[in-house]
């Protein structure tokens, strides 16, 4: 649920730093949520950490690949978003199964 609200704010803040600078954001944020959730002790922690860091991350890391297409392409923009958006299907089918420790 914070992902998408998180494209609320962190649209104007790639307009005002830069689309690097929230890349780098997400690549701290988004793992930090996901390591400080793996030593939770209560619901509540897991929910904070998992949902509103994790979400607050990738709402930086999505939106701001997302924009990146869409200045790099003149032509041919509504094939390059969809190339972009559908990736995160099969990256999530195909990373999922790799990263199962239950084998």
């Amino acid at each position: 649920m914070s992902m998408p609200l998180f494209g609320i704010v962190s649209g104007p803040l790639a307009d005002r730093y830069g689309m690097q600078m929230m890349s780098r954001i997400a690549a701290v944020v988004l793992p930090a949520g996901l390591i400080v959730g793996s030593f939770s002790t209560q619901v509540w922690h897991l929910i904070l950490t998992q949902g509103l860091v994790t979400g607050i991350g990738g709402g930086f890391a999505y939106y701001s690949a997302m924009a990146v297409v869409t200045q790099y392409f003149d032509r041919k923009r509504g094939m390059a978003m969809r190339i972009t958006a559908a990736g995160s299907g099969p990256g999530g089918l195909i990373l999922g199964p790799a990263f199962d420790d239950n084998k």
